[in-house]
């Protein structure tokens, strides 16, 4: 690779070749990137996401490309959250990776500006889409996708969640909610949402679903239907009872106890909502208005992560509009009003109509100086 220092890695690890590059050449400013089947190229610089492939200029100037999902590591200089997470996936610790990536989502979504070279944001969705994907969590690698390709529609066959569950009907279901909510945003010629047609059409059959024409499963195919609605109800309604218990106990001023029961839902799939982050962003406020010093900033901080996570895997719940702005107040609180402004900018752009939340949201623009959108008419 002419420019650029690409290094073919045998039986070396991929750690240890970056550590040789780094004290041979001094490209520990640089951004290094693996691709499946591609040497390792240190000593490059990333310059973009677009149209389903990571773009990065080598030394000598030279713009190349890749499709975003042959990349297998990366290390982007001054980004050191991130470079922890793809760490720890090139090392099979995928919870601990999945984890740092949603960490890596909620701070950069504070602070990403539109002067960024590239959406990070972007690219943190297309990393846990994939890893979602590779640990079995289909509901959320499948929120991931559609996040992904809201905003990159090139994506949508090359990023698509292949291990379908087998035993688990209840994240089958959520999953085919997300996909058909996603379709029926979208015109119905759109290639985006033809694609996705295409894609449920070879899922299960959902148990009480009318199958349309257009999404019948293939010739030769045996539909494996969901187990009844009671099962489901069941379900359903547990978390339902839940999620009500936990607003009982934040509007009540339980705080501490909301906490503890939102720490028993910790490893219960049924919990992954949006409701669930929400109430634990509320629930940590209240803990930190408790508290003083670095106690009640880190328990803000905390708040921040179970609100951005609202807006990362729910952009259409109506929560996000919400959620993204008590994030700009925790980042205002906590001494970072241009991340606080950086969020209610997001959210004056991108439900510009969300009451209250987008009028509130302009207000303190306007107190401190900063532009905001017009809302949509």
């Amino acid at each position: 690779m002419t420019g650029g220092v690409a290094i073919k890695t045998g039986g070396w690890a991929v750690g240890t070749v970056i550590a040789l590059c780094a004290l041979a050449g001094g490209v520990a400013r640089a951004d290094v990137v693996s691709a499946e089947g591609r040497p390792i190229a240190v000593n490059v610089h990333i310059t973009g996401l677009r149209n389903g492939q990571l773009f990065y200029r080598l030394a000598n100037g030279q713009e190349i490309s890749r499709g975003i999902e042959q990349i297998r590591y990366l290390q982007i200089s001054g980004w050191e959250t991130f470079n922890q997470a793809e760490r720890q996936q090139r090392e099979g610790q995928n919870k601990l990776a999945i984890s740092s990536y949603e960490q890596c989502s909620a701070e950069l979504v504070a602070g990403e500006t539109a002067s960024e070279a590239f959406d990070r944001s972007l690219l943190l969705q297309c990393r846990l889409a994939q890893l979602y994907d590779r640990q079995g969590q289909f509901e959320q690698a499948v929120a991931a996708y559609l996040a992904v390709i809201e905003k990159m529609p090139a994506a949508v066959e090359s990023l698509r969640p292949e291990r379908l569950p087998k035993n688990d009907p209840q994240s089958l279901r959520k999953a085919a909610d997300l996909v058909d909510a996603a379709i029926a945003r979208r015109d119905r010629f759109d290639p985006v949402a033809v694609s996705l047609e295409k894609w449920r059409a070879t899922w299960p059959a959902v148990a009480e679903e009318a199958p349309r024409p257009e999404t019948a499963p293939p010739a030769g195919t045996t539909p494996v239907p969901l187990p009844p609605t009671r099962g489901r109800t069941k379900v359903d309604s547990a978390r339902s009872a839940a999620m009500a218990e936990l607003r009982q106990l934040v509007e009540a001023g339980k705080f501490e106890a909301a906490r503890d029961r939102l720490a028993a839902l910790k490893d219960d799939p049924a919990a992954f909502s949006e409701e669930r982050y929400y109430w634990e962003g509320r629930a940590r406020l209240g803990i930190a208005g408790k508290q003083k010093g670095t106690e009640a900033q880190v328990e803000r901080r905390r708040a921040g992560l179970a609100f951005m996570r609202v807006v990362i895997h729910w952009p259409h719940s109506p929560l996000a509009a919400e959620c993204l702005f008590r994030a700009g107040e925790i980042c205002r609180e906590n001494g970072q009003p241009e991340r606080a402004a950086a969020l209610w900018t997001e959210l004056t752009t991108t439900y510009p109509n969300a009451s209250p939340w987008a009028q509130r949201a302009r207000q303190e623009l306007g107190r401190a100086g900063t532009p905001a959108s017009r809302p949509a008419r």
